[in-house]
C-alpha cells in the first residue's frame, strides 16, 4: 500500500505514530508527530493510524496538532 505524504501512520515494527514526511527509496520517511529524528519504515510495515491514535499523541481531526489544556493527555 502507499501513502500519502502527511498521512500519520503506525510503524507496526516499534508501534511508534509517524507523520510521512517523504519517500526515501523503496521505505516512507517519517518524523514524530511532535518533532524529533526521522526514521524509514518500509511501506509493508506501515498502517494508517486510527482517529484514537492520532488524538492520543495529540493529533486534532483535521491532522493538525490540539493545544493541549488542563486535564488533557497526549
Amino acid at each position: 500500500m502507499s501513502y500519502r505524504i502527511g498521512a500519520y501512520v503506525i510503524d507496526r515494527r516499534t508501534s511508534e505514530l509517524g507523520l510521512v514526511m517523504n519517500y526515501e527509496g523503496p521505505h516512507l520517511r517519517l518524523r514524530p508527530p511532535r518533532g524529533g529524528i526521522d526514521w524509514d519504515c518500509p511501506p509493508s510495515a506501515a498502517r494508517l493510524a486510527t482517529e484514537a491514535e492520532r488524538h492520543e499523541a495529540g493529533i486534532a481531526a483535521n491532522g493538525t496538532e490540539r493545544t493541549l489544556t488542563r486535564g488533557d493527555h497526549a
